[in-house]
């Protein structure tokens, strides 16, 4: 290179240079906005109470504004090193300065290399006439049309940033606490990707015995999902399966009559499971052959009395106890239908006439 051609590269790359950092703003402006729009979206999906345990939702955003990011500086750094070269960028700055087309690009290439058979006298005197003729012109003023684009570039990216600055600005003002909870999961993904340890399973009534055609509602307590499956059987029916809405940890349903045993479980969504319980509906219990005994204190001197259906008026002196035996028309839980109770109740008072409040001992 010519010594002459050093003022004119320098001045060729100082409006490079101030293009190149416009450039850069425009771009950080329009990253910078998206960001904005990519946390908005979270803010969206987040909800009043956060995140979900589990959710990769957190995730896919940041996924997002990372390919956001990536693609645009990558774009910026490809599409700035067409743009910038140094076609484009003599065009424009001839324009700028009203010289006439290819002759700035021609004295850079001259001030490199003087082809053969011309003078170095007329190459360094072309070199500083083109010099004189960018003197006294600013960065701005050469860019041209360059750098028209690059400040429309700028605004409408700074319209873009500001709009998602000020609506995120709005929505943590409006809902502190639910801006904080969504930039959370965004920044920790990992920590909202992990499974949550939910409480177990709770069902009551579970295993029940139930009077014949009564209604039974089944409480299931499920904190942390959103629904429950039910499924149940009732004795000579087909399966069925109901969902259950879950609303504040709650969820229930109603067996209407129960006239039928009826298997049933409870699966959540999360993939946890009950149990298997069973309703059993009972009938109402009826006792035949009652035969009522009576032993009498010792000091009465009176031998032991036997009553068989319904028992008398009796008046009985204080210490007397009473037995029971009978036929049952079901099962006394571990008793069977023929039942006898011989833990025999003890009147507390003499002379009262029955029935009387009983201690069982």
């Amino acid at each position: 290179m010519s010594p002459a051609g050093h003022p004119l590269e320098a001045r060729v790359s100082v409006v490079r240079d101030h293009l190149r950092r416009r450039a850069s703003l425009a771009a950080a402006l329009w990253l910078a906005g998206g960001v904005g729009s990519l946390l908005v979206l979270a803010w969206m999906v987040a909800g009043t109470d956060g995140w979900r345990q589990g959710s990769n939702v957190p995730l896919v955003l940041d996924t997002l504004i990372v390919l956001w990011v990536g693609i645009g500086v990558w774009r910026f750094r490809n599409r700035v090193s067409r743009w910038l070269g140094e076609v484009p960028l003599s065009m424009a700055m001839e324009h700028a300065a009203g010289l006439r087309p290819g002759i700035l690009r021609g004295t850079l290439e001259l001030s490199r290399e003087i082809p053969h058979g011309v003078s170095d006298a007329l190459a360094s005197h072309a070199v500083r006439g083109t010099v004189a003729d960018l003197d006294g012109r600013s960065e701005e003023e050469l860019a041209g049309t360059l750098g028209v684009q690059v400040s429309s570039w700028t605004r409408r990216g700074l319209g873009f940033a500001t709009v998602l600055a000020v609506t995120l600005t709005g929505l943590t003002v409006a809902a502190p606490q639910r801006t904080a909870n969504a930039l959370a999961g965004v920044v920790s993904p990992f920590a909202t990707m992990i499974d949550p340890v939910l409480p177990p399973l709770v069902v009551f009534p579970g295993d029940a015995e139930v009077l014949r055609g009564t209604d039974v509602r089944v409480e299931v307590s499920a904190g942390g999902r959103l629904y429950v499956d039910l499924t149940w059987q009732a004795a000579g029916d087909v399966a069925r399966t109901e969902r259950l809405a879950v609303r504040d940890g709650r969820a229930s349903h109603l067996f209407r009559m129960v006239s039928a045993s009826i298997e049933y479980r409870v699966t959540a969504d999360d993939g946890s499971e009950s149990a298997k319980y069973r309703i059993v509906p009972v009938d109402p219990l009826f006792v035949s052959d009652l035969v009522l005994g009576v032993v009498y204190p010792p000091h009465t001197g009176l031998p032991p009395d036997e009553y068989r259906g319904d028992p008398p008026f009796l008046r009985l002196p204080a210490g007397s106890v009473l037995t029971f035996e009978g036929l049952a028309s079901r099962p006394l839980s571990s008793v069977s239908p023929r039942f006898d109770r011989r833990r025999s109740p003890r009147l507390r008072g003499g002379g009262d006439d029955l029935p009387q409040p009983m201690d069982t001992e």
